[in-house]
This record gives C-alpha cells, structure tokens and sequence, in this order.
C-alpha cells in the first residue's frame, strides 16, 4: 500500500474538461495531440507522496493504493493547479524583458513564470496564473512501480531533476553517486543534487549522500587528434 514518503514511478495522461490532452508521459500520446517536449523525459515519472511532487488531489487519489493500480480522478481547480486570480494579471515595464515580448510567450519575471497577454506601448501584461489555473483536470493514472532500495530512490530522483545515468553505491546509511565530467559543470546541476540530497536525507532513509566529482586534466584538457 503507498502511503506518505513512499517513492513511487507512475505514468498518467491528463485532459481538461473539453477532451483536451495538456499533459502526459507517454511520448506517443504527446506526439498524437501536438504537445510533444523533444526536452521532456518520457515514460513515468517519480514522486515521492507527501512531498508535492504533484498535484495535491493526485497525492490524496495515490495514496492508499498498490502498486500496479490503475485509475482515474477528477481534480477540481483548488486541488489541482489553483483558482484563477485576477489579482495575479500585472502591467510590466516593458524594459524588464530582454527581447520584444510576444501574445502568448511564457516568460520568467522575477523567478515565477507568467504568460504574455498583450504588449502595450511601454508596458506589458503578464498573467501569473497557472496556464490551467481555474480549471478541473482528469487524469488516468498507473502506479507502475514502488520504490523500495536506496539505490532505486536515488535513481529515481536523479532521472527526474537531472535525467542522467549515474554509478551509485550505498553501504549502511550511506551512499554515493559518480557525477559525469560533463554534468558536474552544468549550472542546473548545483540545483538538482540539492533537490537529490534533500529528497533523500528526508525521505530516502539515509543519513549521507556524497556526490564523487572527479576532475581531471586529461578531462577538462583532452589530447587533440594529430
């Protein structure tokens, strides 16, 4: 039975109440109705229950359940991605944007993400609400999978903030994972092993996780073909 703090890897689909399909994981399906993510890691996701991995009427509709369950809930817009506020639509100088702002753009204003609604003169509106924000949501869901070793949660969570294939040993309550060369340069990645370390060391059942960086001249320097 998952319960709160359980890993778990699940695959969904999600659709408004029109039919429409915003969301899923399987790359078919995504492809079938023109939202595709050529960035997006296809195939299931991990979460960990209780966590806010998702959506907080997905977390009451999982747990309880075994693995290899399938369903299908309805979620209600305060239980899902937010009632609509018009408090959150705001004029922005606009100066604030890099490049000319056009209808429709998804933008990031002071670290939250907004929608552009319309470019006037100097200024421009922004919606910060949740593109599906006042909205019921269905989803049909599996749980594929519940995580059970060390070994398995930290991949898991990897997979998820970084996407990566990575080495990991545990021994006792510790564990370790090699970090590619090429990652541990990454700017993205001094977030993702914090998401990583705290996931684990809260929920994971370990008490370290050591992350092994190993730089080289050989690697930051390779030999030029002759």
């Amino acid at each position: 039975m998952v319960q709160k703090g359980d890993f778990i890897r699940i695959t969904y689909t999600g659709r408004l109440d029109s039919g429409e399909v915003f969301d899923t994981t399987d790359e078919e399906t995504a492809k079938a109705n023109n939202i595709h993510n050529e960035n997006k890691r296809y195939g299931g996701e991990v979460v960990i229950l209780g966590a806010k991995h998702t959506l907080a009427g997905m977390e009451d509709e999982l747990e309880g359940k075994e693995a290899g369950y399938s369903g299908k809930v309805t979620i209600p817009p305060e239980n899902a991605f937010g009632r609509y506020d018009a408090a959150l639509i705001q004029d922005i100088p606009i100066t604030r944007f890099p490049d000319k702002p056009q209808s429709g753009q998804r933008v990031v204003i002071d670290g939250k993400y907004a929608t552009v609604h319309v470019v006037m003169g100097r200024h421009v509106r922004v919606d910060f609400n949740h593109p599906i924000a006042g909205k019921t949501v269905t989803y049909d869901y599996t749980i594929e999978q519940k995580l059970e070793s060390p070994e398995d949660k930290i991949s898991g969570l990897l997979e998820m903030y970084a996407g990566n294939k990575f080495k990991i040993e545990v021994s006792g309550d510790t564990a370790s994972v090699e970090v590619p060369l090429a990652l541990a340069l990454e700017k993205q990645w001094l977030v993702a092993k914090a998401l990583v370390a705290t996931d684990m060391l809260k929920y994971g059942g370990i008490k370290e996780l050591v992350f092994i960086e190993r730089f080289t001249q050989e690697a930051l320097n390779p030999a030029k073909p002759a």
